[in-house]
C-alpha cells in the first residue's frame, strides 16, 4: 500500500481499490505476427515513453479503514 493521501478537514479514511489499464499501440517491424507481437511487448511499459496512451480505471472496492497510525 503507498503513502496515505492526507486532506485537511477528511474526518474518515477508506482503503480504495483501483484497477488500471493503459492501452498503447507500438509499430514494430518483424518477419511474421508472432514475432512482432514479442518485440511489442518486450518495449511495452507503463512509464511514459512518449507513445500515445489511453487509460481505464474501475474501483473495484471502497472499505472504510482504521488512521494510518492505527495500523502500526
Amino acid at each position: 500500500m503507498t503513502a496515505p493521501l492526507t486532506i485537511p478537514n477528511a474526518d474518515f479514511w477508506y482503503d480504495v481499490t483501483i484497477r488500471a489499464v493503459i492501452t498503447k499501440t507500438y509499430r514494430v517491424q518483424a518477419s511474421d505476427r508472432e514475432s512482432a507481437e514479442e518485440q511489442a511487448h518486450h518495449v511495452f511499459n507503463v512509464m511514459n515513453d512518449d507513445t500515445d496512451e489511453r487509460y481505464e480505471q474501475d474501483t473495484l472496492d471502497v472499505v472504510a479503514a482504521p488512521p494510518p497510525e492505527a495500523d502500526a
